[in-house]
């Protein structure tokens, strides 16, 4: 048997063809077979990889569409709760701010935005209202979170101190006191209005 190959249509996929007929070996004739199987596997993995490469591209894509319409909804909520005084524009920031968090679980990046939005939010809401905010505990909370993504959260906490921002919550000394522990200067803190019971 005369045995030739030939390139099929996809890459690396090398086929058999008989010719004529001649006595061969069956170990020839084995490895020839054994050799047609692993090429023919091998180009149809990479087809196979190929193609999924294009589906997760696809799908990459649809998510960002998705991520990128909601994010926009629920900035024009925070837009409108500014805007009219019945609403709740801490509300809003903090759907916002916990939404982007949960579809962004690496954190601060350049597609999440999280350091602009929380320092957007933390500014805006500061003064809104005549300092309203000032003692909820969700603002504190996204204070606490800027403070995370900032190089030195120890000047953020002073300034909360210095704006009696979210100084009736324990939240605040105890995240101060921990960033003042990473920083190697860990000072006691005490307020005015804590009396030492050592």
């Amino acid at each position: 048997m005369i045995i030739t190959w030939f390139c099929g249509r996809v890459y690396g996929d090398f086929r058999w063809r008989v010719l004529g007929r001649t006595e061969l070996s069956s170990k020839y004739s084995d490895n020839v077979l054994r050799n047609n199987r692993h090429l023919s596997e091998r180009a149809t993995s990479r087809c196979r990889w190929r193609s999924d490469r294009s589906i997760q591209g696809k799908h990459h894509a649809q998510r960002e569409s998705k991520l990128a319409a909601t994010r926009n909804r629920l900035r024009i909520n925070v837009e409108v709760a500014l805007e009219d005084d019945d609403d709740n524009p801490l509300e809003a920031y903090c759907q916002l701010v916990y939404w982007t968090l949960e579809n962004y679980p690496q954190g601060h990046s350049a597609e999440s935005g999280l350091l602009e939005l929380l320092e957007e939010a933390t500014r805006v809401l500061k003064d809104h209202r005549d300092g309203i905010w000032r003692n909820d505990p969700r603002y504190l909370k996204l204070w606490v979170l800027y403070a995370n993504y900032v190089e030195k959260p120890t000047l953020i906490y002073r300034f909360l101190l210095a704006n009696e921002i979210g100084t009736t919550f324990a939240l605040l000394y105890e995240e101060f006191a921990a960033a003042l522990e990473r920083d190697g200067r860990c000072t006691p803190l005490f307020h005015p209005n804590i009396k030492n019971t050592y």
